[in-house]
């Protein structure tokens, strides 16, 4: 049964479009949470590739824009400096508390079944959660 499942999901990712869409989907998360961020005057960025976005907290408080960062175009030592899992556990909680669960801590995975409905719920789920660790004090 197990192999049947497996089988069955290989042909769809060959025979269809699902990787292309889950990946146009998360794009379009990423650029939302991006101009959120900004809007919402925080200094991180999100970004990623293909189905995957990623959270960096720029812990070092460097001066960034949301919408043009480029995760590559950094020294890797920016990456490592973020030890902020207190932040992001909470900021997963709150993401939580609006009806989104996030794959951990650190970020996300789309799939192909992700709607534009779901999409306009997390960067709604974001805000408010951006909002709420503003008035916790989390966030400067």
């Amino acid at each position: 049964l197990s192999a049947a499942a497996g089988v069955a999901t290989l042909e769809l990712i060959r025979d269809t479009d699902a990787c292309e869409r889950a990946s146009a989907t998360a794009e379009r998360l990423r650029r939302g949470f991006n101009e959120i961020l900004e809007a919402e005057r925080v200094p991180w960025a999100v970004y990623g590739a293909h189905s995957f976005f990623n959270f960096f907290t720029n812990p070092e408080n460097r001066p960034l824009r949301p919408t043009t960062f480029h995760a590559a175009s950094v020294p890797i030592d920016w990456f490592k400096s973020d030890k902020r899992e207190g932040l992001l556990a909470k900021t997963r909680l709150g993401m939580l508390v609006h009806g989104i669960d996030l794959k951990g801590w650190r970020g996300g995975i789309v799939s192909a079944a992700h709607t534009d409905a779901d999409v306009d719920w997390t960067l709604d789920a974001w805000r408010k959660t951006l909002r709420a660790l503003k008035a916790e004090g989390d966030l400067v």
